[in-house]
């Protein structure tokens, strides 16, 4: 008996660890009756240590490249085996994490790394606790030496500056890294990796926002979860916000004497509109209201889909007189399967639960197949694009990294976006999206399909799918690695410039296929606009004040100048560009999200677009540097962005014809305006930042 328990042990364990059948048998074989089949850190010391070792390996950027072919866990160290040509990145993990953590400010530890028999001692120093990579260490410390200064002569070992996680992150989170750690084997592709690292950078953040970490990708969760090798519940609640996912009435709802039947009925049409959205709504991402106070949320109209979907309309009424509506695609029943229960959960009515059906992959499924289907349901209308493929089973998974949509991805196939803030008007990312896809733009991603209503007459766009972006990487993600690489003396001649020249040709050919597609015209430079935003900005950020005069001269000097206006991105920066393996992608053309679809619409220069991707280069660098002052990281950020910021412009020239520098005091203007636009905006969200426009500010009206 006991054979055939440590041979499905085993079995199970393998998947995991990464050993071989007869390396997890043995290993199974040692552990004590009733142990757990992933055996986690018993001393606090060692999941502290392994939670820093995680952290050097994923954080930061990293994870995607992160491997790990076996681990070997026990209750007093692990043991880490990564693939054999990966010891020269190991390093490079390391000291660049070491740099990232003196470079924050953050409180620190010596992480000791030592020669052992074949094998790496990862251990911090004056404290207990072993780290086993099992690779050569020859090659890791020539690597050390040759990549910075780590390596210590004199004791012959490599002693780094990491991030002192006892202070930084609480126990609990500690304890999760260290059992991410020992399951790593299982984290395969680049989505996984990358939640691992982003887990990791959220917890050294102090849980920016909420206290609900990234969300793992779906294959991931269904594992973590398992009894026998999955995290312990304890552990799994503080990864996925609750500890199960079944959909329960909420305590209030209970006390107001609404407890739901516990069957599949749906809630009927009147209930739907009475769910407690007004509670609900201020804890979603995408709500906008959060400064402003609401004295009136109602359902200004819902829409059954089928027997358990409803479409729902949301109106919220403030008191300063504003009003916003939004999306919300409501499932409703009794138990229900869904992520992020506590998230998802509405409320209750008329003996029912509401869920956000997004959160269902069912619910999601079912949307996209009306989208594919194409026919109109009451007032709303369905319409996929001519020839278009919809996926079939793809699992779906839920995008959450939205500030102002939610997006489902359905494998590698097609991405659902629904728009939450719903307005009249034509959308510009639906609109934009369909015309670059029928005049055959290959830097867009091929749009399939929409979904609309009618408010009073007008249209009013709710959502759109897409062609997926699959084995993409985020443009701001490879930028920041390049620069971070570039500080961390790790970079190439290149470090990111052949990838700006490209990205440059994708914005000319756009930008090119929209004017002939929608039409371009004459038009004299903005100045009512730009001084208007100068001015409202300098009365809300003080240290815009200094420079008022000088930019207000910069921009005079252009009244009446001629400038080409047409359709463009609107929002263009290196969050919104995708590298896939073919090429660069522009994404989300819905312009600035905080204005109103008619003004997204308007026609403007495209200098708008490429002033703004040369201070998002300028971003990439600098937010590196954080608060410090010092002159020589300033001086190698202002060098990557300039030598990126010419690479851009060298493409856009070769691609368009028109090289966007000639006009270099119209250029030079619209990087000002932006670059006071980025004042207002971290003043107001992200103060920390607010140094990055100044300095762009002073720099533009000194050149």
């Amino acid at each position: 008996m006991r054979k055939t328990r440590d041979q499905q042990g085993a079995r199970l364990r393998l998947e995991y660890t990464g050993e071989t059948y007869q390396q997890a048998f043995q290993a199974i074989r040692k552990l004590p009756p009733g142990s757990p089949v992933i055996p986690e850190a018993r001393e606090q010391h060692q999941y502290d240590l392994e939670a820093v070792v995680l952290h050097c390996l994923a954080g930061d950027g990293r994870a995607r490249q992160f491997l790990v072919e076996s681990v070997q866990p026990t209750q007093h160290d692990l043991g880490i085996t990564p693939p054999e040509d990966a010891t020269r990145d190991l390093a490079t993990f390391l000291l660049a994490a070491s740099q990232a953590a003196v470079e924050a400010g953050r409180p620190t530890e010596t992480l000791v790394l030592g020669e052992g028999s074949s094998r790496v001692e990862v251990s911090a120093d004056g404290r207990n606790g072993l780290v086993l990579l099992r690779c050569s260490w020859s090659q890791l410390s020539r690597s050390a030496r040759a990549e910075g200064d780590g390596f210590d002569a004199e004791t012959g070992q490599v002693r780094l500056a990491v991030p002192r996680f006892a202070e930084l992150a609480s126990p609990q989170d500690r304890r999760v890294l260290s059992a991410l750690l020992r399951r790593a084997a299982v984290f395969r592709s680049d989505d996984e990796r990358g939640w691992l690292g982003a887990w990791s950078d959220w917890v050294l953040r102090g849980r920016p926002g909420s206290d609900r970490g990234p969300r793992p990708p779906e294959r991931l969760r269904e594992m973590l979860r398992t009894e026998d090798c999955g995290l312990p519940a304890e552990l799994a609640a503080t990864v996925f916000g609750v500890g199960r996912t079944t959909i329960a009435a909420p305590d209030s709802a209970r006390r107001r004497g609404h407890e739901p039947d516990r069957d599949d009925g749906r809630t009927p049409a009147h209930a739907v509109r009475k769910l407690p959205f007004a509670d609900w709504l201020p804890e979603q991402r995408w709500y906008a209201g959060r400064s402003r106070t609401p004295f009136s949320v109602t359902c200004a109209a819902s829409t059954s889909l089928d027997d358990v979907l409803d479409l729902v309309l949301v109106d919220v009424e403030y008191t300063d007189g504003s009003s916003e509506l939004y999306q919300v695609m409501v499932a409703s029943g009794g138990e229900r399967e869904v992520e992020h229960r506590r998230l998802a959960t509405i409320g209750a009515a008329g003996g029912r639960t509401g869920y956000d059906a997004l959160y269902d992959s069912d619910a999601a499924h079912r949307l996209l197949a009306l989208v594919e289907a194409g026919r109109p349901v009451g007032d709303l209308v369905f319409e996929p694009e001519p020839g278009a493929r919809f996926p079939g089973t793809a699992a779906p998974r839920l995008f959450d990294s939205e500030q102002s949509n939610t997006s489902v991805i359905f494998g590698d196939e097609a991405i659902l976006k629904v728009f939450r803030r719903v307005s009249t008007g034509i959308h510009p990312d639906i609109e934009l999206n369909r015309v670059l896809a029928r005049a055959g733009n290959p830097h867009v991603a091929k749009l399939l399909g929409s979904f609309e209503t009618t408010i009073a007459g007008e249209p009013c766009p709710l959502g759109m799918v897409t062609e997926y972006a699959a084995d993409s990487t985020e443009g701001w993600a490879m930028a920041t690695a390049a620069a971070r690489d570039l500080f961390a003396g790790v970079s190439g001649p290149d470090n990111f410039a052949s990838e700006s020249y490209r990205l440059g040709e994708a914005v000319a050919r756009v930008h090119a296929d929209l004017a002939t597609a929608m039409g371009s015209d004459p038009a004299p430079f903005p100045l009512v606009a730009v001084l208007a935003r100068l001015h409202a900005t300098a009365n809300e950020v003080a240290e815009i004040k200094p420079h008022v005069a000088a930019i207000e001269e910069r921009f005079r000097v252009l009244t009446g100048e001629p400038v080409t206006v047409q359709r463009v991105h609107g929002d263009l920066h290196l969050g919104q560009v995708l590298r896939t393996p073919a090429n660069w992608l522009l994404i989300d053309f819905e312009g600035e999200p905080g204005g109103p679809l008619y003004e997204r619409r308007l026609p403007d220069s495209p200098l708008r677009d490429v002033a703004a991707m040369l201070r998002s280069y300028e971003y990439a660098s600098y937010q590196l540097l954080g608060d410090q002052d010092d002159e020589s990281l300033a001086a190698l950020a202002q060098d990557w962005a300039d030598r990126n910021r010419a690479a851009f412009c060298d493409g856009y020239a070769q691609a368009s014809g028109v090289d966007p520098r000639v006009t270099d005091a119209l250029l030079a203007a619209y990087e000002l305006d932006k670059a006071v636009y980025e004042a207002a905006y971290e003043a107001r969200h992200r103060p920390g930042w607010l140094r990055i426009p100044l300095r762009s500010i002073t720099h533009l009206v000194a050149a």
